[in-house]
């Protein structure tokens, strides 16, 4: 048999890039908060430290860029082209039943489950339904999981061009103690619902 290079790949510590930019960050980013009210806060850090931070951090991130190859191993694998367009690929041996599986391309919100008895890829969806004109719309989870409880998302109805607002809403349920009245409230807490 002929050796064939495909590359080299250079391991590297999530932990270790963790604490460089937290170390950065500490020196360079923030501020520094004073203890007292008499402590004097100084405008800019120590510069050597942050000097030799820099270094550290442009030493580890030039060490990984030296790799020609990023892989999480050999094995079969399986692939799926999401609606943007973009192949996603995961080996076969690291998949389970129900997976979540995000789009590999950042700017798309994407995401999907793997169905392990057919090998595919379900896509995630939440679906709204215009309260004018009854038209429904898939949109990704993703957006709505990424949503805080002071945000929304709005989209234009593709039936009638009412604007849907979408938000987390805090609701309340209790369940009472007669059994002829299981539920008081039906509302959940945590529910979502289009506005």
């Amino acid at each position: 048999m002929d050796w064939l290079p495909v590359g080299t790949q250079v391991g590297f510590s999530p932990s270790k890039l963790g604490k460089l930019w937290n170390g950065l960050a500490k020196l360079a980013l923030h501020i520094e908060i004073p203890t007292s009210k008499d402590a004097t806060v100084n405008q800019y850090g120590d510069i050597q430290a942050i000097a030799s931070k820099v270094k550290q951090a442009l030493a580890e991130i030039k060490r990984i860029s030296e790799g020609t190859l990023m892989s999480s191993g050999m094995g079969e694998e399986v692939s799926f082209e999401c609606i943007c367009g973009s192949k996603n690929k995961r080996r076969l041996e690291l998949l389970k039943e129900g997976q979540s599986i995000n789009c590999i391309n950042p700017d798309c919100d994407e995401s999907y489950d793997y169905v392990q008895s057919d090998m595919s890829f379900g896509r995630r969806t939440f679906g709204i339904v215009c309260r004018a004109c009854r038209a429904s719309r898939d949109i990704p989870k993703r957006i709505i999981e990424k949503l805080r409880t002071d945000q929304h998302v709005h989209f234009d109805c593709e039936g009638c061009g009412e604007t849907i607002y979408v938000s987390w809403r805090p609701m309340q349920a209790q369940r009472t103690k007669s059994p002829k009245k299981a539920w008081r409230d039906q509302s959940a807490v945590g529910s979502l619902k289009p506005l």
